[in-house]
């Protein structure tokens, strides 16, 4: 029996975009049978990742008899 089956955690994100008229018909190049079947084009930020704050995950793992293994939690 393990524990650490699935990390559940909150959290937010902060996502901006901006919408360019006419913008799928210019940039993107139809791939399939419509116009809108096309494959979009993701610009990243020009900010570095800010490592400001540290995630730590902690867990036990015990099997049926009750013996803990993996103590390095």
């Amino acid at each position: 029996v393990s524990f650490c089956g699935a990390i559940e955690m909150n959290g937010f994100i902060d996502i901006k975009c901006d919408i360019i008229r006419g913008g799928m018909a210019k940039y993107l190049t139809p791939m399939g049978p419509t116009p809108l079947h096309v494959n979009p084009i993701f610009e990243i930020g020009p900010l570095e990742p800010h490592y400001s704050e540290w995630l730590v995950f902690e867990g036990i793992s015990v099997d049926e008899q009750g013996k803990q293994h993996f103590l390095d939690a």
